[in-house]
């Protein structure tokens, strides 16, 4: 009976915390790195995660800064963005991408 009752406790466990990473990455209106960390970039010659060659941060409510650790993956960034379909447009500002919310 022990070994159910824990069998059960790792799944339901394991469930919440999918569910979670999910909600994470949900549009509200708010900017939030959840939603573009996990967009696949074509850097380096392999498929690799924003979150592995750039810092997300942000800056305002409104607003998801991205700033590679390499400048030339910028293009490759900017095109894996409008590939995820998010419904966001990167603006390029020298150094780093911007994603702006809209009400």
């Amino acid at each position: 009976m022990k070994e159910v009752m824990k069998f059960a406790e790792d799944k339901m466990k394991k469930a919440t915390e999918h569910l979670a990473h999910e909600f994470a990455g949900l549009r509200t209106g708010k900017a939030s790195p959840a939603l573009v960390e996990g967009v696949m970039v074509e850097a380096y010659g392999s498929q690799m995660r924003l979150r592995d060659v750039a810092n997300v941060s942000i800056p305002e409510a409104r607003q998801i800064v991205i700033q590679p650790w390499d400048i030339t993956v910028m293009q490759a960034i900017e095109k894996g963005i409008q590939r995820a379909n998010l419904g966001l447009n990167p603006a390029v500002d020298g150094k780093c991408l911007s994603l702006s919310f809209r009400k």
